[in-house]
């Protein structure tokens, strides 16, 4: 006959929920707020509006929390004032901690914020003295400073911030649960600590009885310590069956009362020091349980709105290591080893077998984008090297940053598609968004919108012919035309000139014409050396960036009114080169006063500041700069020949190449960022692979060349094709050809 067993159902969510609430007693909210975001447990009764709010506010995404609240706003029982106080106050914490934490030149370029922050908040203030506290915490040098916020850190904040919130919005928000009844029991009281307690109680009673049962004379019981290990097993009832087989009449004799003191030592726990900064702005692990399922994905308006542009400087804070901890913040910019093609550029000149056989690309749409260009390359590789050798052509030259080779290879392998001659030397090319038509313009004051042709038939023996040229306006402006781009939709096109003027126009995409009369803005008390567009303005309206000499300000103009509302100053030197990724509100500037500044259009002002020559080296002026399509990647083009290759989360230089040896005039990313495109005054235009490891020597070819100096270089949207413009008089259509 087997013996009765007793089953105990013990659930780890429950575990879960004593262990969260023991951290949250004793303050270890970052280790209980990683335990909730692992288990996907949270120890409360709340219901699923509640629990997204408190996941909304532990993400710091205020603004999202201020719009998930609005349709209590209409209920007379719900205080919004100071819903709205308790959610700007915590969110002004945090901007004044990011102030205080990352080194932004200049300082006032998060003040601005900060005073915003303010002026809001007087109103919803419950007195004037806490308003005068928070007004005070400014002029602090860090917000740990003050006796109130001495221990202060984000995740502990956000966390008080809902609690202060719950109280506020609990009744109004009691709809549906997840669980109707595991979640509404909820481990209160030090439930774990009690657990312990008796857990120690009872196999100190086990030990006892056993020494009771041996007939040991010790009749004291002697507690376990919590740590120390026991043969006690979970099948082991020895006690519990001994008191159910106890005479009932034996639990009524009366004993002893007594009682257990027990002396809990409190943990010392450390002081912790880190830049609080990076745990505000880091994006949350997300899981997919809720609510962290139902998180917004996209960026935290209460990031883009404080600190976008801020965390620009984050892992300046680190050490600065060894050139290997640089990498890691490049880690997803190609920095594999192994090449993401079976080719690149550097296999152009891979000797192979001549009995292989070449890669051919379908016929059909046979115009070569950026990865089936790497296709045509691996093709153009594989005729035998001898059978090119001795062909009429010009040589082609394969550099690296410690020595440059000079191969007879015969024909380039980029080909002239079309070439564009002028009276004079044409300074600036640019394709529209579309990619259909470019824009030149030159030193004749002519501005011309030329067709880009088919290029999907173009072989090696292509003739070179001039382009289709839509649209022509001779004295565009009283000056050369030194600068021009396209708004990101392709109906604004701007021109800047030596005759220290803007032109701005609209352009017909049906008529391929300027319609209407241009704008002029005469801001500019200089040269106009480059400009170009972002789509941060009012109603999502562009606004046209301008930059040169003179008073060497970047000037903001809004495209809707054809005002200049604004003047970011900084620079000490003749600005070279402006440059602005994905449309938004950030965008370089490189300047002759040999730095790059990073800026910040909702910010006002600087945001990053990269210095040559800081390092004790002599540096050279910025002649033109650009970001790849991540962020990650600043490289720029100097006056000394050089091209750097910069870390932006980093904060330092990741190679410096050595591919021309005259002024580099022109830097720019591949669409995908595969290759980078540079053009100097050397007369040469340089392909170089960024699909190794970016902090040793890239492999970097010629790929075409003018007979004077190189101004402009600028990739086509979508195809491996670019065109240049030259002091040559000419403006040039590169393609591969196809196969």
């Amino acid at each position: 006959m087997s013996s009765p067993s007793t089953q105990l159902i013990l659930r780890e969510q429950d575990v879960v929920k004593l262990a969260c609430e023991f951290l949250e007693n004793r303050e270890m909210n970052i280790s209980q707020i990683a335990l909730e975001r692992e288990s996907g447990v949270i120890n409360g009764d709340l219901s699923d509006d509640v629990i997204f709010l408190r996941q909304l506010i532990l993400d710091g995404q205020w603004e999202d929390c201020l719009e998930f609240i609005q349709p209590l706003s209409q209920l007379s029982s719900f205080k919004i004032s100071l819903f709205q106080y308790i959610i700007l106050k915590h969110k002004y914490l945090e901007l004044l901690c990011i102030k205080s934490e990352v080194p932004i030149q200049p300082t006032d370029t998060a003040v601005n914020e900060v005073v915003d922050l303010l002026k809001e908040l007087e109103p919803l203030c419950p007195s004037k003295e806490e308003y005068s506290g928070l007004c005070l915490l400014l002029t602090l040098p860090k917000l740990t400073d003050s006796p109130d916020f001495r221990h202060w850190n984000p995740i502990k904040a956000r966390l008080s911030c809902f609690k202060q919130i719950l109280p506020l919005v609990k009744d109004l928000l009691s709809g549906e649960k997840r669980e109707s009844f595991s979640s509404s029991l909820v481990a209160t009281n030090d439930r774990l600590l009690q657990l312990i307690i008796k857990g120690i109680l009872y196999e100190s009673c086990v030990d006892f009885c056993q020494q009771k049962a041996t007939q040991s004379r010790n009749n004291s019981i002697e507690f376990t310590n919590v740590l120390s290990s026991s043969d006690f097993n979970d099948s082991d009832l020895s006690l519990l069956s001994w008191l159910q087989s106890i005479p009932p009449d034996t639990f009524s004799c009366p004993f002893e009362q007594k009682s257990l003191n027990v002396d809990i030592e409190r943990l010392q726990k450390p002081q912790l020091e880190t830049s609080w900064t990076e745990h505000i702005l880091v994006t949350p692990i997300r899981s997919n349980m809720f609510p962290h399922s139902a998180m917004p994905q996209s960026k935290f308006k209460s990031q883009d709105v404080m600190t976008k542009s801020l965390s620009l400087m984050l892992n300046r804070q680190e050490s600065r290591g060894e050139l290997t901890d640089m990498s890691r913040s490049l880690a997803s910019f190609h920095l594999t080893g192994k090449k993401l093609m079976d080719t690149s550029v550097d296999q152009l000149f891979k000797e192979r077998d001549n009995n292989q056989t070449p890669t051919t690309i379908p016929e059909e749409n046979n115009i070569a984008s950026e990865p089936e260009a790497q296709s045509e390359l691996r093709q153009s590789s594989a005729t035998p090297r001898s059978s090119r050798e001795g062909t009429p052509g010009s040589p082609t030259q394969i550099r690296s940053t410690d020595n440059i080779i000079t191969l007879d290879m015969g024909k380039p392998k980029f080909v002239k598609v079309t070439t564009l001659e002028d009276v004079q030397a044409v300074r600036c090319a640019e394709f529209h968004p579309e990619g259909r038509v470019y824009a030149v313009g030159s030193n004749s004051k002519t501005l011309r919108v030329c067709e880009y042709p088919d290029i999907s038939r173009i072989g090696e023996n292509h003739q070179t012919h001039q382009p289709t040229v839509l649209f022509k306006r001779t004295k565009h402006h009283k000056g050369s035309i030194y600068c021009l781009s396209w708004s990101y939709n392709g109906t604004l096109l701007a021109t800047g000139s030596n005759d220290k003027t803007v032109k701005l126009m609209t352009y017909n995409r049906e008529s391929n014409s300027l319609e209407g009369g241009e704008k002029d803005l005469t801001m500019h008390d200089g040269t106009v050396r480059d400009c170009c567009f972002v789509e941060e303005g009012p109603g999502g309206s562009s606004l046209l960036l301008s930059g040169g000499a003179g008073d060497c300000k970047v000037y903001v103009t809004d495209c809707q009114t054809f005002t200049p509302f604004q003047a970011l100053t900084g620079h000490t030197g003749h600005i070279l080169s402006l440059y602005t990724w994905g449309g938004g509100p950030i965008f370089v500037s490189g300047s002759q006063d040999k730095t790059v500044r990073f800026w910040d259009l909702r910010t006002r002002g600087c945001v990053n500041l990269v210095q040559y020559g800081a390092d004790g080296t002599v540096g050279s002026p910025v002649a033109s700069c650009c970001v790849d399509p991540s962020g990650r990647l600043l490289v720029t083009g100097h006056d000394d020949a050089s091209v750097v290759l910069y870390d932006i989360r980093g904060g330092r230089s990741v190679s410096n190449i050595k591919v021309h040896n005259n002024e580099v005039r022109s830097v720019r990313f591949s669409p995908s960022a595969y290759y980078l495109l540079t053009a100097s005054y050397d007369g040469t235009i340089v392909l170089s692979d960024l699909q190794g490891d970016l902090t040793s020597s890239l492999p970097s070819v010629t790929v075409a060349s003018h007979q004077d100096k190189v101004i402009t270089g600028r990739w086509h949207p979508h195809h491996f094709s670019f065109v240049s413009s030259s002091a040559d008089k000419t403006s040039t259509l590169w393609a591969l050809p196809s196969v």
